[in-house]
């Protein structure tokens, strides 16, 4: 008998190239067995809904929402139900910048400065090291997260841009030069929209409503807690699946307030799928959507690292295949887009309760059906003599910090160990987790079941960075 990954495999291939979708087939196919497992997580979990979509560049492969959209109600949830996407949101942010990029009424390289003179911003390195707008994009501007006051901010009467940049009396510091290094922070998106707002003389949510959700057809996408979404909008509940959480009236809404429908974000990954295109339209260039794949600010991504934070879009590795996507979380609810372009398959998924352990669970079931049953795509090794990996050895410190609050003694502890143990190179966390380093360049490295290099070692003034997903550090003397 045929593996059933196999027949799965053979089936894909089968509809893609008879244009035939999932959601046409009968019940009883791979597609409905993977609806079933995700209804499993879900009640497991005590998840009231979750929704879910996969596409292809041009096809709904299958969608379909599974439980309820409110505990009081027992109302079922759907794919046009409303869900909140979170800091999914900071993708679209980054869309619109790109559109004005594309209209030459700026450049992601210009300093914000050139544009914006009253942001509540102080950039002791401002000479040297400028805050560009692609360094808001990209997380790299040396700015902190909000403050919890700000995170706790839930004003339902919705305050503008610069009201939330404004919140807090004192200006924002950064706290390392910009374009050094990416350290997540949710401030960047709303100065980013600020300059928006400076260029376009528009308000942000009208210039993306009439910009990007227009022409992608997201009609029901929204930032406001209007009547219309509250009527549609599922609840929110808290870890234990039970608990509402009130609806979040954020403090900067460029950063994460989007509510929208599972469908409808569909339209958005099939866009990036076809890199710009959507419907035969084009919405953005290709180099632009390219652009929001890759990053380009850090030092990582200057020495030739692609792997990393792109502008609202990252990446991850799953099972050595490379997806590109975005998390988000919209307080009682979590989302995730991601697509894989050796399938040029993708999917979105909301569950509208605080539990990252089920969606984490059910993404990974979404995505082991999106890859083909095959080897992923051969990652590439060098030969690099021994004595440059030893020169890569030592203790490397964390030089970055996302939320304001974090005490030196904290930073000071977050340690990497970098190693030579039988001349293979291996980092070791403070932890005692070891991983090995494969050499994809003599200073570029990929974990073991890595396509492409995930980790940079980079000279830069003297010392010696790591640079990875896990974090910034600096070789210590």
């Amino acid at each position: 008998m045929m593996p059933l990954r196999r027949i799965l495999s053979y089936l894909l291939a089968t509809l893609l190239l008879t244009g035939i979708s999932f959601a046409e087939l009968p019940p009883g196919t791979q597609l409905e067995t993977l609806s079933s497992n995700i209804d499993a997580i879900r009640l497991k979990h005590h998840v009231p809904a979750v929704a879910f979509i996969l596409v292809s560049p041009d096809k709904v492969i299958y969608s379909n929402a599974l439980g309820i959209r409110d505990r009081n109600t027992n109302q079922a949830a759907t794919v046009n139900t409303l869900f909140r996407i979170g800091s999914i949101t900071k993708a679209f942010t980054s869309l619109a910048m790109l559109k004005l990029q594309e209209q030459g009424k700026l450049s992601l390289s210009d300093p914000m400065s050139m544009y914006v003179n009253d942001a509540p911003l102080y950039n002791q390195w401002r000479k040297t090291h400028p805050v560009r707008i692609a360094h808001l994009l990209e997380h790299t501007s040396g700015l902190p997260d909000l403050t919890k006051a700000e995170f706790d901010s839930n004003d339902p009467a919705p305050l503008t841009t610069r009201q939330g940049l404004f919140f807090n009396k004192k200006p924002r510091h950064t706290r390392w030069p910009p374009g050094l290094h990416k350290s997540y922070t949710n401030v960047g998106a709303g100065y980013a929209a600020y300059v928006l707002e400076k260029v376009t003389g528009r308000r942000y949510e009208d210039f993306v409503k009439e910009n990007i959700f227009a022409p992608l057809e997201m009609k029901k996408a929204g930032f406001f807690l209007d009547q219309k979404t509250r009527r549609e909008l599922a609840t929110g509940y808290d870890t234990d699946g039970e608990s509402v959480i009130p609806y979040w009236h954020m403090i900067l809404r460029p950063f994460g307030a989007i509510n929208t429908t599972t469908r409808e974000m569909g339209h958005f990954v099939q866009m990036l799928l076809n890199r710009g295109i959507y419907k035969g339209k084009r919405l953005l260039q290709e180099a632009s959507i390219a652009r929001m794949e890759k990053p380009e600010t850090t030092l990582a991504a200057r020495a030739g690292l692609e792997y990393g934070y792109g502008l609202g879009n990252y990446q991850h590795v799953h099972k050595g295949f490379l997806f590109h996507g975005h998390g988000g979380d919209g307080d009682g609810y979590l989302a995730h887009y991601a697509y894989n372009r050796y399938t040029n398959l993708g999917y979105f998924v909301v569950i509208n309760a605080f539990k990252h352990d089920a969606l984490n669970t059910i993404r990974d079931k979404i995505e082991y059906y999106i890859i083909p049953d095959s080897k992923p795509p051969g990652a590439k090794t060098v030969s690099v003599p021994i004595a440059d990996l030893k020169e890569l050895t030592g203790t490397y410190q964390a030089v970055t910090y996302r939320f304001p609050g974090m005490s030196k003694a904290q930073v000071k502890r977050d340690q990497v160990r970098v190693i030579l143990i039988d001349d293979i190179l291996y980092s070791r966390t403070s932890e005692g987790k070891r991983t090995q380093l494969i050499p994809v360049t003599a200073k570029l490295f990929r974990r073991v079941n890595d396509p492409v290099a995930t980790i940079a070692f980079i000279s830069y003034g003297n010392e010696m960075y790591l640079q990875g997903e896990t974090g910034n550090y600096r070789r210590l003397k």
